[in-house]
């Protein structure tokens, strides 16, 4: 039995060789819920400004940010097939560059950043009023601030200056950037 012991360690070390190379390749193509997924997907996201319906939260960049500073409860909404958001968010889009208000070292994977927001005025964008609070047209937002609206499912809307890749990506890529905002709802 102890001829067979340098037998078995070697048959041993590479099944787990096998299975740490399987994991990282799993963790690399940002599978959701898995260690890495969400540094892959901020990665993906951080030349982009990107929104979920029903999402109080936007990606701006790679930080993540609320639509309203003022009212936090306030989501990206849709009326008559199009993509609504508090003006507030649409100050965002004005803006050359985008620095926050740092996070703590410790908190930066969970931190929800703030920025100073200019006061901005649209009158010729469409619009409506949801609770007494102003919410503009995304499509018309991109159109007026120069992006390109890329959406998957009108559900993720992403603003860039290029579109964004959406038929190169993978599915679980997708779904560990859908998992960054908010609301439950998937594509």
């Amino acid at each position: 039995m102890n001829h067979l012991r340098p037998f078995i360690l070697m048959i041993f070390c590479l099944i787990n060789q096998v299975q740490a190379q399987t994991s990282a390749t799993v963790q690399e193509e940002g599978l959701p819920y898995t260690r890495s997924s969400n540094a892959i997907a901020r990665k993906a996201m951080k030349n982009y400004i990107l929104l979920y319906k029903g999402s109080r939260y936007a990606w701006v960049y790679g930080y993540k940010m609320r639509l309203d500073e003022q009212n936090w409860q306030d989501e990206a909404i849709t009326h008559q097939n199009e993509l609504y958001v508090p003006i507030a968010f649409a100050a965002l889009l004005s803006l050359k560059n985008i620095q926050p208000d740092p996070a703590p070292a410790y908190l930066k994977e969970k931190w929800v950043y703030t920025i100073k927001r200019p006061p901005l005025v649209l009158k010729a964008l469409k619009n409506i009023q949801v609770d007494g609070n102003l919410f503009v047209s995304i499509q018309e937002l991109a159109k007026h601030f120069g992006f390109i609206l890329s959406n998957k499912e009108d559900k993720l809307i992403v603003l860039g200056k290029q579109a964004f890749p959406f038929d190169k990506i993978k599915p679980s890529m997708l779904e560990a950037i859908v998992t960054q905002f908010d609301s439950p709802e998937k594509l």
